[in-house]
């Protein structure tokens, strides 16, 4: 839920090839500025991506519809806003999306993401309709900008992350305990069927990643060995633009 997250997909694809059925519901903003619009990110990313307009099927916004592998997504337009901008001007189309799903599939369990108010507005809304809530942590600063209250803990069955290093300093700072767990990345999607190492990569090196730290070893690396070159490659959303330095 809300911008489906790339490791949610990931968790999404092996859900629905161990038999399980699922859906991917979010909004088209971003962390950062894209330079193209969501539809063509996606189109260039290789999906098939279709637009629903607006105004009709009881849409009030367009909508982007496709497949990432098994799961079908569906992203509902919020035009230019931000990921912290989106539900003041368009928080109702969400809402009525989300209905609109809940109407044709009841999940059992649903994988959410946030601490903003609007996430909290709609976790309690999908628990009240009797679905389990796991909440999934990305990194450290997704929490850390939030103050996170006992109660608002209690929304959720589970707490996910990606490392023991993220889930202990979440349980220092925090009143959640997650479970840690291996991410489920299908290895076709990241194990290429040959390699030549040629240079350093960096994936994406931003501020939550290190980016001062890489930037550091960039230098030595630069002084202690200038004929390796290094890639710095961006992520999705980002404004970086990947080169060879």
């Amino acid at each position: 839920m809300n911008r489906i997250p790339w490791q949610s997909l990931c968790v999404a694809e092996t859900l629905a090839a161990g038999g399980a059925e699922v859906r991917a519901l979010g909004v088209t903003a971003p962390t950062r500025r894209l330079r193209a619009g969501a539809y063509h990110f996606l189109e260039q990313a290789g999906y098939r991506p279709r637009i629903l307009p607006a105004k009709s099927g009881g849409r009030l916004r367009p909508e982007i519809h496709y497949n990432n592998g098994p799961v079908p997504c569906r992203l509902v337009d919020a035009g230019n806003c931000l990921a912290g901008e989106w539900e003041p001007a368009h928080g109702r189309a969400f809402d009525v999306a989300l209905d609109d799903e809940l109407r044709q599939f009841q999940p059992h369990i649903a994988v959410v993401h946030g601490f903003g108010p609007a996430d909290q507005k709609l976790h309690s809304r999908l628990r009240s309709k009797g679905t389990k809530l796991v909440l999934s942590i990305s990194g450290l600063p997704a929490a850390a900008s939030h103050e996170i209250a006992d109660e608002a803990t209690a929304l959720y069955a589970a707490t996910l992350c990606h490392s023991d290093w993220l889930a202990s300093r979440l349980s220092e700072a925090t009143p959640l305990r997650p479970v840690v767990l291996a991410p489920p990345v299908p290895g076709r999607g990241v194990i290429p069927e040959s390699r030549e190492p040629v240079c350093v990569t960096l994936v994406p090196p931003n501020r939550e990643n290190g980016l001062y730290l890489l930037l550091r070893l960039a230098e030595q690396l630069s002084l202690t060995r200038p004929d390796d070159p290094i890639l710095a490659l961006s992520s999705a959303g980002a404004e970086m633009t990947g080169g060879i330095y």
